[in-house]
């Protein structure tokens, strides 16, 4: 009886075991956001935030992300964003007006909710952290890696 036991506990740690690693993403490809895919909209301070992500190959994600005044409809800030896979490894690169350069971050943890970039020679921000729920609602954490920053609660556009 102690051996049926025994094998019954090996098994169902062999599904938990293969169950986990199911579960957990590969950080070398893009396959990992791939729920980030769509318009992510959030509003506060008299402001809309917008970031829209579209996968237009294995290898390349585009993205845009825009300010306006919810008053005015005026814009007041854009960036050009996009997740790109180089040398093996998953990158993500902004570009704004102010910088002649993209800046890249790269892609240092993930799991199936969640991917964190980060560039810690960047002034500011070091560190950004995409968290979905799993359902309709994105967080971004944006900082200097030491807890300073703020974040953007977007909500999926339908």
């Amino acid at each position: 009886m102690r051996s049926i036991t025994g094998i019954i506990a090996v098994v169902a740690l062999t599904l938990a075991a293969q169950n986990a690693l199911a579960q957990e993403s590969d950080c070398t490809s893009l396959d990992t956001v791939s729920w980030l895919e769509g318009t992510w909209v959030t509003e506060s301070n008299g402001r809309r935030t917008t970031e829209t992500w579209a996968f237009v190959s294995d290898d390349t994600v585009e993205g845009e992300g825009r300010v306006t005044r919810i008053s005015t409809g005026e814009q007041t800030g854009s960036e050009t964003l996009r997740l790109v896979v180089m040398g093996g490894e998953v990158f993500y690169l902004a570009k704004i007006a102010s910088n002649p350069f993209p800046v890249p971050f790269a892609l240092v943890a993930c799991d199936a909710t969640s991917a964190t970039f980060e560039n810690m020679e960047h002034d500011f921000p070091r560190r950004l952290e995409y968290t979905w729920d799993g359902d309709q609602a994105l967080n971004v954490q944006v900082s200097d890696g030491a807890g300073n920053g703020f974040t953007l609660p977007f909500v999926r556009e339908r």
